[in-house]
């Protein structure tokens, strides 16, 4: 599989991609893990039931930071995969 070729993500980024990660992935049982380990996923502040604060933790992973990179030129490029979530509806659902 060509990394490269998903949108947002170039050559250099791709390369900062596999060698951080590498292309062993079995050492993440599920994708919540590899978001986790990315710096990704949020970190919910729950208590009694509710959410008093959402935010991702800092980390200096510099395969998350691609990630984030890779997302923000995907949004700066209006293809439709760049579309903000404020753009989509819920109807049908």
């Amino acid at each position: 599989m060509d990394i490269a070729a998903v949108h947002g993500i170039s050559a250099s980024l791709a390369q900062i991609i596999l060698s951080e990660i590498g292309t062993e992935m079995s050492r993440f049982p599920t994708e919540k893990n590899f978001c986790s380990w990315l710096g990704l996923a949020p970190h919910n502040g729950i208590t009694g039931g509710k959410i008093m604060r959402s935010r991702t933790l800092k980390t200096h992973n510099r395969a998350g930071q691609a990630f984030r990179q890779a997302a923000a030129s995907v949004i700066r490029a209006g293809c439709v995969r760049g579309v903000t979530p404020t753009h989509f509806t819920l109807s049908g659902v």
